[in-house]
């Protein structure tokens, strides 16, 4: 398999803090790696430092074996970096075919509608429609949509599910399963529906600042036990089986940090997300 996206020893302060903390990982071509872990992980943070968004403190970051970590994002998206942001990115006036036409620069106006017809057939029917006027599952597809018409080699997805029900993620997650296997496309998801997200993916990967556990997803998936520990703060050190995963221990700071009051005790689940 070829390695698309190299992180090596990623690092990033926000605020005087370190928010993420010597981060490493491999993305091959049509893998889709599950980026995991509670509010204030990291996850988003490590997104932006990959796409440029944001500065990196330390570490590089390779595409396709180029070193871009000094680039800009503009240079970035250029060589094939794309991140779809959580809040999807759409100018609510402008009608879909208008998104898609300000997305591609190398496609026809017959690609754009043959590709959104192959992976994304509810727009077809909405190509007049302005992005505002669309369904929260309609919104993240013409989201999905714009990302591809860029032919990204690494496309990154921020919260998916956001607002959206468990059946439209379930539907989505799937089309990007279908994109990775056809065109070969890396893709490093955000996601917050665990379970949903192993369905799909290749590789999981929890954060909290550090990588605290990583795997493949259907062992991960398979031991909800460990990935409860892992996800929630309890040491994973010293856990480490013959399922194919690895445990690490953060080394700064001594003690995992802290999660937010709010959240729930169990792992996120298909009947906790929202319409």
């Amino acid at each position: 398999m070829t390695t698309m996206l190299e992180v090596s020893d990623l690092s990033v302060d926000y605020g005087g803090g370190r928010v993420v903390n010597n981060v490493s990982f491999e993305l091959g071509e049509g893998e889709i790696v599950a980026f995991l872990g509670p509010n204030g992980a990291g996850k988003t943070s490590a997104l932006k430092a990959i796409s440029g968004l944001v500065r990196a403190d330390s570490g590089s970051v390779k595409i396709n074996g180029v070193d871009i970590s000094r680039m800009p994002a503009e240079k970035r998206s250029r060589l094939g970096i794309f991140l779809v942001p959580d809040d999807r990115g759409l100018f609510p006036p402008l009608p879909v075919h208008a998104h898609l036409a300000l997305a591609s620069h190398t496609r026809s106006t017959a690609e754009c509608r043959a590709l959104v017809e192959e992976h994304f057939a509810p727009l077809a029917g909405r190509w007049n429609l302005a992005a505002g006027s669309l369904s929260g599952g309609e919104a993240q597809m013409l989201s999905l949509a714009m990302a591809m018409m860029a032919k990204p080699k690494v496309l990154m997805i921020d919260e998916l599910s956001f607002g959206l029900a468990p059946i439209v993620v379930r539907r989505l997650l799937n089309v990007i399963r279908d994109i990775a296997d056809r065109t070969g496309v890396a893709v490093l998801m955000v996601e917050q529906l665990v379970d949903l997200a192993l369905a799909v993916a290749d590789r999981g990967i929890i954060l909290r600042r550090e990588i605290i556990l990583t795997g493949k997803a259907a062992d991960l998936a398979a031991d909800q036990h460990r990935l409860h520990e892992a996800y929630f703060g309890a040491s994973a050190a010293g856990r480490a089986s013959n399922s194919g995963t690895t445990a690490t221990t953060p080394a700064s700071p001594a003690t995992p940090p802290p999660i937010s009051a709010a959240a729930e005790p169990g792992l996120p689940t298909p009947s906790e997300a929202s319409e």
